[in-house]
């Protein structure tokens, strides 16, 4: 399949060490896209690009960055009419947003008022995220009809927590745990209170954990599905499919050292990178059993949030 690539570069950013031109991280089902980029002074910006014409996101609470700390807004997710949730900070905390068409709105769960990381919004405006309730205890939040509700798994240790980061159109939560051994897991928090979690039963867990082994929820679609990533005892990385209770293994046949599943869509296709045999990554899409690289994009560096929508369209951040 050939695909048109278009850059995503806000004109107000600039580049430099440790500095971006346009983060894209996310999509909806009208190719709006939100990212981030940082100006001159190292504020944090988002924006959201449609079909070329650029919107700033900044909070008005968000503070400017200085010699010494940096500040500002940072855009995490996208529904469908175009609201917009993500952090701003200042120098009293770092707090959630919603931006709907230019009005916003602090998200402040009230377990950690200072620390509320609003990170997924569906099309009924229910937002999803994590807060930090005390220095090592995270807990995810889903805040609906102006009422929040902390989500923590039955299965997460006490001292690593639970993480939510995404929200479907069916109600569904998606996130990750942390169990004792520090082995991550995932979960869907369902709209019935209970939770179901997501464990490969080709990952690896061991007594050491370290964030690393175990199952790596990333995204999933209006019906459930699930992608992401785990890793196996021999430390190799394999992407993800879990569909109804069974798990896919997904392995584009030109990887030499990791697939990693990040995005599908309520059509069931996937979307992902590789590393080759080059040492370079490459992006994919799985759809019904068949695995297709994105003709031309092939990076010599670090890919991360890719992300598809309903019609196929594919955003994601590179760094060259």
């Amino acid at each position: 399949t050939p695909y048109l690539f278009t850059n995503v570069v806000d004109p107000l950013a600039v580049t430099g060490n440790f500095q971006f031109g346009a983060q894209g991280s996310a999509i909806n089902n009208t190719g709006e896209i939100i990212g981030n980029y940082a100006d001159a002074t190292g504020t944090d910006f988002g924006f959201i690009d449609s079909n070329g014409n650029y919107t700033t996101v900044s909070d008005p609470s968000a503070a400017q960055s200085n010699s010494s700390r940096q500040f500002g807004t940072t855009a995490t997710g996208i529904n469908d009419t175009g609201q917009v949730v993500g952090i701003y900070s200042n120098l009293t905390g770092i707090f959630g947003f919603l931006d709907s068409n230019g009005t916003y709105t602090t998200i402040s769960d009230p377990a950690a008022p200072q620390s509320t990381f609003a990170l997924g919004i569906n099309n009924s405006g229910d937002i999803v995220g994590s807060v930090y309730v005390s220095n090592n205890v995270i807990e995810g939040f889903l805040y609906s009809g102006g009422t929040y509700t902390n989500l923590l798994d039955p299965s997460a240790s006490a001292n690593y927590g639970t993480y939510a980061f995404a929200i479907n159109n069916s109600g569904q939560v998606l996130g990750d745990y942390y169990d004792g051994a520090d082995d991550v897991h995932g979960f869907i928090y369902n709209s019935n209170g209970t939770y179901t979690n997501i464990n490969d039963p080709a990952a690896a867990e061991n007594a050491s954990g370290g964030g690393v082994s175990g199952t790596h929820a990333v995204a999933f679609n209006n019906a459930g599905q699930v992608v992401g990533y785990y890793v196996d005892a021999n430390g190799a990385i394999h992407g993800f499919l879990y569909s109804a209770g069974n798990y896919t293994t997904l392995d584009d046949p030109s990887a030499a050292n990791g697939t990693v599943a990040e995005g599908i869509n309520n059509n069931g296709e996937v979307v992902g990178y590789y590393w080759g045999a080059d040492g370079r990554s490459h992006v994919f899409t799985y759809s019904y059993g068949v695995y297709t690289d994105l003709n031309g994009l092939s990076i010599n560096s670090n890919i991360q949030s890719v992300a598809i929508n309903d019609a196929g369209q594919i955003v994601s951040t590179y760094y060259n």
